[in-house]
């Protein structure tokens, strides 16, 4: 068996007006703080992911940058999806199983109320809620992304990267 890591991220907090559509409101000050929070967690825990996956939303975009900065990563490692705003469980799952398999640790950022919805179908565990900034590592015992499956996730991490 391999080990392999995802990182469920909900976007950073945004900003709620003068937008004409949702996928254009941008990141908070407070949300900036935020992502930058997140990265430095996954520093600290060591989980730093080989690629990220995020939805093409404006807040989510500045989500991720924010992220692969702190980590270094650079923007070519960063994958913007658009099937992933206000994407459901179905295409969540779906995303993620079509994941190439020699990655270990991804990092997932995208939307409530789906991004709570997989980290509950992957734990088995009901109820999960992601703040914004919220972030989750769920850990699993497979070759293969496709795999993935409802509660397949041996191990759940909660992960509080609040900023000081």
């Amino acid at each position: 068996m391999n080990h392999k890591n995802l990182l469920l991220m909900r976007h950073a907090e945004a900003a709620t007006d003068r937008y004409t559509h949702d996928t254009e409101r941008l990141l908070t000050q407070r949300g900036q703080q935020q992502a930058l929070a997140a990265g430095k967690t996954l520093v600290q825990q060591q989980l730093i992911p080989e690629v990220i996956y995020a939805s093409a939303a404006q807040r989510t975009r500045q989500t991720a940058l924010a992220v692969a900065q702190t980590l270094g990563i650079p923007e070519t490692q960063i994958r913007f999806l658009p099937e992933l705003y206000a994407a459901s469980l179905a295409t969540l799952l779906q995303t993620i199983q079509g994941f190439s398999d020699t990655q270990q640790q991804i990092l997932l950022i995208a939307h409530n109320p789906g991004i709570g919805y997989l980290a509950s179908y992957l734990s088995g565990q009901q109820g999960w809620a992601f703040p914004p900034a919220g972030l989750m590592c769920l850990g699993f015992d497979l070759q293969e992304w496709q795999y993935l499956g409802e509660g397949t996730a041996l191990r759940v991490q909660w992960l509080d990267s609040e900023p000081s």
